[in-house]
């Protein structure tokens, strides 16, 4: 008998139609009954290249107990603008270059929704190089480092726009709500990220300042690893706004006849630049608004029972899978 004549090859070309719009919808649309963790990109690949020392980060999902769901690609991470179909339930989201416990979020995630992860930027512009003053000081950039600062009063590592191409305007993507601590320049201070818009930090001058080893410090320790600016001498340092130590070397009357001082000091912003709100790329689906959609850290005892969790980046082996390094994924 012809097969297309007999009920059993009619129903073989209905399996056969529907699979086939299986795969062109997708796995999104596949996964539509589940739920998906978002980051808004707002900036494309073109528009990083053009602004300078700006880096988008890198997002990583993970179970309750810190094992990670793997994107499929690279060392594992999710770009910001990818919908990440996930099933209901809790996971832990991280937004960043560098990977660290201490920037876990708790977020959850229902059927038929997108949970939105709210991310913004820090921003910094420093002056160009050939207006920087050369005298007794180095030159200086624009690159940022965001940490983490845990219960200990330890820093970790959390983004960074480092070697990146240009000098004079950085970025760096972090989610909004947390504090971090933010180092540009040889000080740092403690800020958050604003949900969906990009903030820049406030920076005023100092000095110049005659004599040798001038300079302006966090606190006046005069300890090994104290966050400090070496001074110019021949023109103003441009250093971040805010209340600072200054500290010069003396004439002292007694040996070895000379002497450390230091006098609070505070910067003024002279650049107080507002938060700019961006324009958010579109969110593929139903929003989540609900208990648990803003996201919360992780308590002492929540970060001691991530058994699955191992720093660093996903070690690649031939034949493209992926297993454990030394250090860590």
């Amino acid at each position: 008998m012809d097969c297309w004549k007999g009920a059993r090859c009619a129903l073989l070309g209905l399996v056969v139609v529907v699979m086939g719009l299986g795969m062109l919808v997708g796995p999104a649309a596949a996964k539509g009954k589940d739920g998906a963790l978002y980051v808004h990109r707002y900036y494309d690949a073109d528009e990083l290249k053009q602004m300078g020392a700006a880096t988008a980060s890198e997002v990583y999902v993970y179970q309750a107990d810190g094992t990670i769901v793997h994107s499929g690609h690279g060392n594992g991470s999710f770009a910001a603008g990818e919908r990440i179909d996930v099933p209901a339930g809790e996971y832990l989201v991280e937004v960043g270059t560098a990977r660290t416990r201490h920037n876990l979020r708790k977020f959850t995630v229902k059927k038929g929704a997108v949970t939105e992860v709210p991310t913004g930027w820090i921003a910094v512009t420093s002056w160009a190089a050939e207006d920087q003053p050369r005298d007794g000081c180095q030159s200086w950039d624009a690159e940022l480092r965001a940490y983490a600062v845990d219960a200990d009063g330890k820093e970790h590592l959390v983004a960074t726009n480092r070697g990146r191409p240009g000098q004079t305007t950085g970025r760096i993507q972090l989610v909004a709500g947390p504090t971090y601590r933010i180092h540009w320049h040889g000080l740092a201070i403690d800020t958050t990220a604003k949900a969906g818009a990009v903030s820049y930090l406030a920076t005023g001058v100092a000095g110049p300042v005659l004599g040798a080893d001038a300079r302006i410090a966090a606190d006046k320790s005069d300890g090994a690893g104290v966050p400090h600016v070496l001074l110019c001498k021949d023109g103003p340092t441009q250093v971040l706004a805010g209340k600072w130590w200054l500290a010069q070397i003396e004439k002292s009357e007694t040996y070895p006849y000379e002497k450390l001082t230091w006098v609070e000091e505070e910067v003024v912003s002279l650049d107080d630049i507002p938060a700019r709100d961006l324009r958010q790329d579109k969110v593929p689906g139903r929003s989540y608004r609900g208990a648990g959609s803003e996201g919360t850290s992780l308590g002492a005892d929540e970060l001691a029972k991530l058994s699955g969790y191992k720093e660093g980046a996903l070690k690649k082996r031939a034949g493209g899978k992926f297993n454990l390094g030394s250090d860590g994924f």
